[in-house]
């Protein structure tokens, strides 16, 4: 099946995610908090339970696609909208959250492929289905308990947004940047091992490369959201936008057949597009205020929707054009530079006080 093709069920699924995350907040305010995230758990796995029993390539756009994608959107929208309640070392706390999506690739390939090797794909899937909707209740009983209740957004403007020519401008150069700034991140990772290969890399390495790329932006999650708290969100996406052009752009000018080169580049796309994920949230509440980030990141956040459905389509039929992700790499080098200037223009939020970084 083509590169291009296949893409499509990532296409499909980020569509999905990033329109629940534009419609989540709704949901999140309006009903109990808790209650949704269990249903969100509940539709995760039905969707890998559909996917996994029928085993066709309709399914897997369905129920990976479209059931799981939305679960993801609910259950991200309230992990990001938890984060936000907090007052102390919001950017961390954030970060930690944000995360935890990016950890499953990096602690538990192993035991997966080891499941599929002895059990098959299929079963694999279905056994992950009935494991998301089995944490339904834990999940329901831990954020019940805890009290946790994503407020309705107000529509209060924070001094940076009032400043900046309102709140459609500011929001439409937000959504630029962060779709321009993960771009990137979300080619390399749905492109990983062919780009590895083309590389000259053998299997083994483009197993690497995907491991080692989940760590990166795992990694780059959790140290965006320290730094976000101590330098300021919009700086450490400024860092990771020049990183990354930096990087891909000396890959295409002497990473020719040198795979390790391509693994470690790939990496450090990983990590920048893993900040960008804290960092994005970080600073739309710092720009809106908190009472306001409800309302307006799952309108920022579908930027990032955006690339995610035109990223890896574009990068597959690239390569069938031209047998080569050369091309690719170079347009999304000079994507990642313009994001850069985006950012750069971008209000200054002000510091923090003491107390709110202080733990």
């Amino acid at each position: 099946m083509p590169r291009g093709v296949l893409s499509l069920v990532f296409s499909v699924a980020m569509f999905c995610f990033s329109g629940t995350m534009f419609i989540g907040t709704g949901l999140h305010a309006k009903y109990p908090t808790p209650l949704v995230a269990a249903l969100a758990l509940i539709l995760a796995g039905s969707g890998l339970i559909v996917t996994g029993s029928i085993g066709t390539f309709p399914a897997l756009v369905v129920g990976f696609g479209g059931m799981f994608g939305t679960a993801v959107g609910l259950g991200y929208g309230i992990a990001v909208g938890t984060a936000n309640l907090t007052k102390v070392r919001k950017g961390l706390v954030t970060g930690i959250c944000v995360a935890a999506f990016a950890i499953i690739p990096v602690f538990l390939a192993p035991i997966l492929k080891s499941y599929v090797a002895s059990s098959g794909v299929f079963a694999t899937i279905r056994s992950l289905g009935t494991f998301f909707a089995a944490m339904s209740l834990p999940v329901y009983a831990c954020l019940s308990g805890g009290g946790v209740q994503i407020p309705i957004p107000t529509p209060t403007v924070s001094n940076e947004t009032a400043n900046s020519g309102g709140e459609f401008g500011l929001l439409l150069k937000l959504w630029v940047a962060f779709g321009t700034g993960t771009l990137a991140g979300l080619i390399a990772i749905t492109h990983a091992t062919g780009i590895t290969q083309t590389f000259g890399g053998s299997v083994a390495q483009m197993a690497l490369t995907v491991q080692s790329l989940a760590l990166g932006n795992w990694a780059g999650r959790l140290a965006a959201g320290y730094f976000a708290d101590n330098v300021g969100p919009k700086n450490v996406l400024l860092a990771a936008a020049l990183s990354t052009a930096a990087a891909l752009g000396g890959l295409c000018a002497f990473g020719e057949g040198n795979a390790i080169a391509a693994t470690a580049v790939l990496t450090l796309v990983g990590a920048g597009f893993g900040a960008a994920l804290t960092s994005y949230a970080a600073l739309t509440s710092k720009l809106f205020g908190p009472t306001t980030f409800g309302r307006v990141y799952g309108k920022v956040f579908t930027g990032y929707g955006f690339a995610g459905i035109v990223a890896p389509y574009l990068a597959g039929a690239l390569y069938v054009k031209f047998e080569s992700y050369f091309l690719t790499l170079l347009i999304a080098a000079g994507i990642s530079l313009f994001s850069a200037v985006l950012v750069y223009t971008l209000p200054t939020p002000a510091a923090p006080a003491l107390d709110e970084k202080s733990s």
